[in-house]
C-alpha cells in the first residue's frame, strides 16, 4: 500500500470578477480554491471539480454582496480594497505607486495636496494625478463602483479610493481610511 497521494484526475481554472478559481480532484475529494491575485480567499469541497467550483462561485457571490452591503456611504470596505489590490498587483505593485501611497498614508489624516505629494515623492504633479487616476480607474472597474460621469480628468476617478476637495484654491486628496487599512495589509 502506497502512502503517496493519488494524482489529480482533472483540473478546472476559471475567473469570476476579481477572483481566480482553481479546482482539482485528488483521491475521492474535489477542492476549489479562490484567489485574488496570489491571496487565498476561500476553499470549498465537492464531489467533483464542477461541484466544488459551483460552491466557490456561490460563496464568492455571497461574500461580494455582504461586503457591498457593509459599505459606508458607498465607500468600499478594507476587505474589498484588499481584494482589488491583490488582484491588480501585477499592474499596480510598481514602486512609484507604492512609494506615493506610503508617503501619503504617513501624513496626518492621510491628507495632502497633489503638489505637496509630488514634491515629497520627487515627481511631477501631473504624474501624481496620472498615477492616482490609473489606480482609481482600475479600482473602480474591479469593484464595479459605477462612478457617475462628471467632468473629465483624473481628479474624478481618484474618488474610488480618496476624497478630493477644494481648499484655499488647491485640491486636497484624503485617502479613505478603509483604503489606508487595505494598503497596509497589502504591503505587509
Amino acid at each position: 500500500m502506497s502512502l503517496t497521494k493519488a494524482p489529480p484526475r482533472g483540473r478546472i481554472e476559471t475567473t469570476h470578477g476579481l477572483y481566480r478559481i482553481v479546482a482539482a480532484t485528488r483521491g475521492m475529494t474535489a477542492k476549489a480554491v479562490a484567489y485574488a491575485g496570489m491571496r487565498r480567499i476561500l476553499q470549498t469541497d465537492g464531489d467533483d471539480e464542477e461541484a466544488a467550483t459551483g460552491e466557490a462561485l456561490r460563496q464568492l457571490d455571497a461574500r461580494t454582496e455582504a461586503l457591498r452591503i457593509a459599505r459606508v456611504e458607498g465607500v468600499p470596505t478594507a476587505e474589498e480594497y484588499l481584494d482589488a489590490l491583490s488582484a491588480l498587483a501585477p499592474a499596480n505593485a510598481r514602486g512609484e505607486l507604492m512609494r506615493m501611497l506610503g508617503v501619503h498614508m504617513r501624513l496626518p489624516d492621510a491628507e495632502v495636496t497633489a503638489a505637496r505629494l509630488a514634491r515629497i515623492s520627487s515627481l511631477d504633479e501631473g504624474e501624481v494625478w496620472r498615477t492616482y487616476g490609473r489606480l482609481g480607474r482600475r479600482i473602480s472597474a474591479a469593484l464595479t463602483l459605477g462612478r457617475e460621469r462628471r467632468r473629465s480628468g483624473d481628479r474624478y476617478v481618484v474618488d474610488a479610493f480618496a476624497a478630493v476637495t477644494e481648499q484655499d484654491d488647491d485640491l486636497v486628496i484624503r485617502l479613505h481610511p478603509s483604503f489606508v487599512e487595505a494598503v497596509r495589509s497589502f504591503r505587509s
